[in-house]
């Protein structure tokens, strides 16, 4: 994989289609689903698709100082921007995370030469956390030049992260997951899963999701034994396999806001899935073309957000003042 700092270089191309219309923008609707990253054309556009009926509403295209880099992974942060990774072609040049509005303004670049992107970001309230091969960066949002490696493992690639509710994570690298605390510690390490016959080993991880609504983990698996491409559940307190199903080349993983498993794949459209009475089902495609990323819009609107700040200012003050 190759990695740049994309500073302010970086032009960004936006197009947007609704209804047969052109507009200068991508919606950024809560709710919509985003995908990125076509390797088969090794292109650096972001499409965006409605839930209903997953027609496309708009796109846009980051085009960076050389035509070999990557746009990779998306992820949308509290504030409601998109933070984008890009993958440089010179390789020497590191990793870039790139904050963008709808409009496709670049609010902020997060860069570093030390370590090279896999693709992956999530962003909570404070920090971004990006794959980075051997292990997971971590930036302080508002601060361009604070990578850390909180996590590293010689092993095998990290390839993904899922957060916990509690501030834990979990993350993925190649023949494995491990449960991590906010600042990197191991707390459990699942090597493998557990079925009725047995175990069956962890074999390239590409994508993980976790689901506190049922203690479940969602994961891609490329390349275990008789089990090729498949998408498993996984229980996350004991690592038993209670469900599996052939996801093509499955990649990127994000659980939707109806409880639906959105998953990316490096050969066929990305998929939908659904847990039902027999299983993971899969319902349908999103969009038509290969995309290795995915996501969805969940975060508040910026009025929503006003909101929660006032709160926490207000909760601030009480605490000062009963202190």
């Amino acid at each position: 994989m190759r990695r740049v700092r994309v500073r302010v270089a970086v032009v960004v191309a936006v197009s947007c289609v609704v209804a047969g219309s052109a507009h200068a923008a991508l919606l950024f609707a809560n709710g919509d689903y985003f995908t990125s990253f076509d390797q088969l054309h090794d292109t650096k556009t972001i499409h965006e698709y409605s839930p209903q009926g997953f027609g496309q509403v708009g796109s846009l295209t980051i085009l960076t100082p050389s035509p070999y880099d990557d746009l990779e992974g998306v992820a949308f942060g509290p504030d409601g921007l998109m933070y984008a990774v890009v993958d440089p072609f010179d390789v020497s040049a590191g990793l870039t995370v790139l904050a963008l509005d709808r409009f496709g303004n670049v609010h902020q670049s997060y860069s570093t030469t030390s370590y090279r992107a896999t693709g992956k970001v999530f962003v909570d309230g404070q920090h971004i956390y990006v794959a980075a091969g051997v292990g997971l960066v971590r930036f302080d949002i508002g601060n361009p030049s604070s990578a850390q490696l909180i996590y590293s493992n010689r092993l095998g690639s990290v390839w993904d992260m899922s957060p916990e509710p509690n501030g834990n994570m979990f993350v993925a690298w190649e023949y494995g997951i491990d449960e991590i605390s906010s600042n990197g510690t191991v707390l459990r390490s699942f090597p493998s899963v557990f079925t009725g016959g047995g175990t069956l080993s962890y074999t390239d991880i590409r994508g993980i999701a976790f689901d506190p609504a049922t203690n479940d983990l969602y994961v891609s698996v490329l390349g275990t034994l008789g089990r090729h491409t498949q998408l498993w559940r996984v229980n996350a307190s004991t690592g038993v396999l209670e469900n599996s199903t052939i996801a093509t080349n499955g990649w990127d993983i994000f659980l939707t806001l109806s409880q639906q498993v959105l998953v990316g794949s490096n050969s066929v459209a990305p998929q939908l899935f659904a847990l039902g009475p027999f299983g993971l089902t899969s319902l349908r495609s999103v969009g038509s073309q290969q995309q290795m990323f995915v996501t969805q819009k969940t975060v508040p609107e910026p009025a929503a957000l006003a909101l929660v700040a006032l709160a926490g200012l207000a909760l601030a003050l009480r605490r000062s003042h009963c202190s």
